[in-house]
């Protein structure tokens, strides 16, 4: 059995059709699209960060600048190197033989995965290994709140199996990515096994580390960064499955259930990952807060805590509370802009891990001028686009696909402070405050997650918008100094 009671068990394979039910008691979902979610000659069904303090904030920038100076390294990517969970994406190929799980369910003596291939050539062109890098970027940003491992490098069996000793921490699941699926008898995007990360296997059951992404059915004429994204929100909906969650869709006036849920054929503002998530632009994790227009949700099922109960979450870096708030530098600490004398600035990485996470920051304004200070606060939404992450020396991508998943406010805790928050709109990737201090002295300010992406544009909840983001502060050092645009 997966770890669902019997009752809520049965719910669950009466009301989903993609649900179907082992031998060996295991919950296995091959997944759909909806026709109007891919262009017209791509119609079909679908089967459907990294954040850490120090050393591992430097260890991913550095594999992120190498592999946009070398593509030939997408194979070497990492998230979270040390962390001892994985999530494997495996673009070479993969060949599952001799296991009590899809072999014997399935009656297949051999289950083939072929190399990933976009463009009906051999090998990796350059354009596929940015494709396989858009992919480890969006992937690594839906897990970027745990502490796992998103990689493109083989950890080895041993890294993905958990053996039968229940201590062994070192453990994952293994994503095969290409080829159609043919062997589902079915045209799907993906097949994984519920509750599959981290269970504890037996000789003959080591398939279970293994969840299927059909990229064939994916890929489309229109963009490589839009078949990317296609490919890396199918990876979170089948890694999701082995985590525990359940598809999110929506109930009917006559009480029946829709089983995904859909967003218009156009881009549209936001969709659950475990729904049908195409071509939303927020594609977030859910507990079935939905826009009204939707219509009820078919499962309310808390996404997050579902994951963090296999995947630990990341440390706060921040503190939660003016009192255990983190210390920006003061003015005269900072470091200064190169480009500019009058502005010093200084910068930190962190993580926003649900619709409750403040993260609270101090500031010291020194009395270098008489009257008010300014300061001038930066966030930056990491990743941000698959086209300008991959300005590779000439991209071939040729459009821009939102990654990042979070929008964030800003507030002092001082009332006197005046902050103004420049113009963003759904697709800003970074957001201005200018602050004006009313004089030298500490201040205390936080960030926390909006649904408000712009005046005429929201999001249905604050639930999923979760994920990495840096935060830039720049002190005009007198008061003739002209913040930075």
């Amino acid at each position: 059995m997966t770890g669902r009671c019997t009752n809520s068990l049965a719910r669950l394979l009466s009301a989903d059709k993609q649900a179907s039910l082992t031998a060996a008691g295991a919950v296995v979902f091959g997944c759909h699209l909806h026709e109007h979610d891919l262009p017209a000659d791509k119609a079909g069904v679908l089967g459907l960060n990294p954040a850490a303090p120090g050393a591992e904030i430097a260890a991913y920038d550095a594999a992120v600048a190498a592999a946009k100076a070398d593509v030939s390294l997408a194979f070497n990517l990492h998230s979270r190197p040390s962390s001892p969970k994985k999530i494997y994406l495996e673009f070479h190929g993969c060949v599952t033989e001799g296991t009590d799980g899809w072999n014997k369910y399935l009656e297949l003596d051999s289950i083939v995965t072929p190399e990933y291939d976009s463009d009906g050539q051999p090998g990796f062109s350059r354009g596929e290994l940015q494709e396989v890098f858009a992919v480890w970027q969006g992937v690594a940003s839906h897990f970027s709140l745990w502490d796992v491992d998103v990689t493109t490098e083989d950890p080895g069996f041993e890294g993905l199996i958990r053996s039968d000793n229940e201590a062994d921490a070192e453990y994952g699941i293994r994503v095969c990515v290409g080829g159609d699926g043919n062997w589902t008898g079915a045209h799907i995007g993906g097949i994984a096994v519920m509750n599959s990360f981290g269970w504890v296997h037996k000789p003959g059951g080591e398939v279970y580390r293994d969840s299927f992404v059909f990229s064939k059915n994916l890929i489309t004429s229109e963009d490589r960064a839009v078949s990317a994204n296609y490919i890396w929100k199918s990876i979170s909906h089948e890694v999701g499955h082995t985590l525990g969650l359940a598809h999110k869709g929506v109930m009917l006036a006559n009480s029946t259930k829709q089983e995904y849920y859909t967003i218009p054929p156009a881009p549209g503002l936001w969709a659950p990952v475990m729904g049908v998530p195409g071509r939303g632009l927020f594609v977030q994790w859910s507990n079935g807060s939905y826009p009204e227009a939707a219509g009820p949700p078919s499962n309310t099922d808390d996404d997050l805590a579902i994951i963090s109960a296999t995947l630990p979450l990341l440390q706060d870096e921040a503190g939660n509370t003016p009192a255990t708030a983190r210390m920006l530098c003061t003015q005269t600490e900072c470091s200064p802009v190169p480009s500019n004398p009058s502005l010093i600035t200084t910068a930190v990485r962190a993580v926003i891990s649900g619709a409750d996470d403040r993260d609270y920051y101090n500031v010291t304004a020194d009395a270098q001028t008489a009257g008010p200070q300014r300061l001038k606060v930066v966030i930056t939404y990491e990743p941000n686009w698959s086209k300008r992450s991959l300005a590779l020396n000439g991209s071939e991508f040729s459009q821009n696909w939102r990654i990042s998943n979070l929008r964030l406010q800003l507030q002092f805790v001082q009332q006197a402070v005046e902050v103004v928050a420049g113009p963003a709109t759904e697709w800003s990737t970074q957001q201005q405050f200018d602050v004006t201090l009313p004089e030298a002295g500490a201040y205390t300010f936080w960030v926390e997650p909006t649904a408000q992406l712009s005046s005429n544009a929201q999001l249905p909840t604050t639930y999923g918008n979760v994920g990495t983001y840096r935060l830039t502060a720049i002190f005009a050092t007198n008061s003739k100094a002209t913040l930075l645009d």
